[in-house]
């Protein structure tokens, strides 16, 4: 069973998700999470601005965001547009080399062939800290989301903004909870293919961004159970 790991950002401490994979980004290790989570939207603050979010696995050693909601945001900080809801935050070495020693934590590769109605597929939340088995609805998928504003320094959200994600790959929901953002969907061979980002309002469904497109954007490569540095890290 996969030993999911929590992450949250320090100006919204009561905002907490799930880590959804070790990536190398710049020849840096990252771990890549949902943006809402990573670098929500902070009014009175620079949309560029880069918030200090921490790992479950290393409490003490702060993290810097270094890829950004790629959500057009406007002076006044509100998102006006979709997005894949995804950022990255580097790491240190030490905290790399716990999250690759965490149970199946790294997945086997990347899934590249297309999915298939009903398949079976896994994910595991952080909050919910349960395995999740669910199958698959649609593969290409869109739904509204509604993110939360924050002003800074305050725990509650000032408003919620609603955003369409469009690309998705819906599931059922599964049990899943607020906290299990990020979780990592995996096939039966253990090969990533999405990110959790969100539930529909009636909570029937989970829709997960797709991990080769975010990969992408931010130029990052999935550290997997067959990387020479992870297998190194393993054993050190």
């Amino acid at each position: 069973m996969v030993n999911p790991i929590k992450i949250w950002n320090r100006a919204v401490p009561n905002m907490v998700g799930t880590v959804s994979c070790l990536v190398r980004w710049r020849n840096q290790y990252a771990v890549l999470g949902v943006a809402h989570v990573l670098t929500p939207t902070c009014l009175g603050t620079s949309p560029s601005a880069r918030p200090i979010v921490e790992c479950g696995v290393s409490p003490v050693s702060e993290i810097g965001v270094i890829g950004n909601w790629n959500l057009a945001v406007s002076n006044n900080g509100m998102p006006r547009d979709s997005s894949t809801d995804a950022a990255v935050a580097t790491i240190d070495s030490d905290t790399a080399a716990k999250l690759v020693r965490q149970q199946d934590f790294l997945p086997s590769g990347i899934r590249r062939t297309p999915l298939t109605a009903d398949e079976p597929l896994f994910f595991t939340g952080a909050a919910s800290g349960t395995s999740h088995t669910t199958v698959l609805h649609d593969a290409n998928a869109q739904a509204p989301f509604g993110y939360f504003v924050y002003e800074l320094g305050k725990v509650r959200p000032a408003r919620t903004v609603n955003v369409m994600l469009h690309g998705l790959i819906q599931t059922d929901r599964r049990n899943a909870v607020r906290g299990d953002s990020g979780s990592l969907l995996r096939d039966e061979r253990g090969q990533a293919i999405g990110i959790l980002v969100g539930m529909d309002r009636d909570e029937t469904y989970c829709y997960f961004s797709p991990l080769g497109p975010i990969l992408g954007d931010f130029a990052a490569e999935l550290v997997t159970q067959d990387d020479p540095l992870s297998k190194q890290m393993r054993v050190a």
